[in-house]
Order: structure tokens, then C-alpha cells, then sequence
């Protein structure tokens, strides 16, 4: 799916649950490597401890992330992503001695209905 269209309509509502996907720049397999996938969950919960977001599962696949958290109030969306992108590709890449891209533009988001909205 395009960039562009992953943008559309995308909305960032506090105390609403996302699902995300991010995928590794040109689907390499990264997270193979143990370190590396214990880097990017360091930010991830280094994200859920400054209260930014509620995680509450993530699964580091070999090329991409599925992440499920509920926003807070202080952080949209898209800063939540791009954070956690930019910081794990920043350790990553330093730890690893890498340089250029570690994921790919973009993030498909799912904004999960809570349970109030299901019963009206």
C-alpha cells in the first residue's frame, strides 16, 4: 500500500487502543538478531513508562513490529511511531555499527473500538 494512502484519514484520538505494523526498510529480517529486537523493545517500554502510551503486547517479528497501546493524553499518534522508530534505528545502527535506513516510511495503524462503543 502506497505512503499516501496510509495517511488518509488517519486521526489520533487519546485513550483510543491502536494496533500498529511497522516494517523494516526493504523487509530485511533485522530482528533475527536478538540484540537488535531487545533494542527496539527497550523504546517501546521506554514509551510505556514515561506514560506516553499504555502498551499492552507487541511481537517483534524477523522483518516488522505488531504493537497494540492505548494513547494518553499528552502524545499523538504519529509522535508515538516516529519515536520509537527513530530511537530504535539510532541504537540499533550504533550498536550493530549499521548506517542508513532501518525501517520503512510509514506505519499501518487500527484504531480498536472500546468496549462502550461496541454495545451503543
Amino acid at each position: 500500500m502506497p505512503y499516501d494512502a496510509l495517511r488518509k484519514n488517519r486521526r489520533s484520538i487519546a485513550n483510543t487502543a491502536y494496533f500498529i505494523t511497522a516494517s523494516t526498510h526493504g523487509r530485511t529480517p533485522l530482528f533475527r538478531d536478538f540484540d537488535a529486537a531487545r533494542l527496539l523493545i527497550h523504546e517501546i517500554r521506554r514509551l510505556h513508562d514515561i506514560g506516553a502510551v499504555y502498551s499492552y503486547a507487541w511481537v517483534v517479528m524477523p522483518d516488522h513490529l505488531h504493537w497494540l497501546l492505548q494513547l494518553r493524553e499528552s502524545w499523538p499518534l504519529a509522535t508515538v511511531v516516529k519515536t520509537v522508530k527513530a530511537r530504535s534505528a539510532l541504537a540499533i545502527n550504533r550498536r550493530k555499527g549499521r548506517v542508513g535506513r532501518l525501517w520503512q516510511r510509514g506505519y499501518y495503524e487500527h484504531a480498536i473500538r472500546a468496549y462502550e462503543d461496541i454495545r451503543s
